[in-house]
């Protein structure tokens, strides 16, 4: 995915073909320099780029609801609340050091989660939710018999986070 800017958002660009009902990825490659993006090696069928919507990285600012937007910031060292908002399925999320992220309502969703060393997200009796690519030496809390969707291969790795049952 590349890296993030300061200010938390990056725009994605991909080079993309629509055949009438969905979009496909096609091999070519962009070059955004100069504020201009040009495809080359366009396959067969691809004829243009499709911008989506940019994604947001979400740090803890404050341990708290998930759900509420003074328990998150785009500050990246979680030091200064800047931006608005609430994690949602297309954003990535980064529970920091130090910071109790809780989910008090079923479905929470993002593209990726890492809970840092120290940092903590306990889901309690919730369900429903799905968290893309986890990632982290956190903690994962739960009491519920339903595990959260997404892919916890980093997560439960031996240098990974861990995950407590209550």
């Amino acid at each position: 995915d590349g890296d993030v800017p300061t200010d938390g958002v990056k725009n994605e660009l991909k080079v993309s073909s629509f055949n009438g009902s969905e979009w496909n990825q096609c091999g070519g490659s962009l070059n955004d320099g100069s504020n201009t993006i040009t495809a080359t090696g366009l396959g067969s069928g691809c004829m243009g780029i499709s911008a989506l919507e940019p994604v947001k990285t979400f740090y803890s600012y404050k341990s708290g609801d998930w759900g509420i937007e003074e328990s998150w910031t785009l500050d990246p060292a979680g030091q200064a609340k800047k931006g608005n908002g609430v994690p949602g399925a297309g954003d990535r999320v980064i529970i920091l050091n130090g910071v109790n992220i809780t989910a008090e309502r079923n479905g929470k969703m993002c593209k990726s989660l890492r809970i840092d060393d120290g940092g903590s997200l306990v889901l309690g009796t919730t369900t429903g939710h799905d968290f893309g690519a986890v990632s982290g030496q956190g903690r994962l809390t739960l009491a519920s018999a339903t595990f959260p969707a997404g892919n916890f291969s980093a997560f439960v790795a031996s240098t990974g986070g861990t995950i407590e049952y209550q």
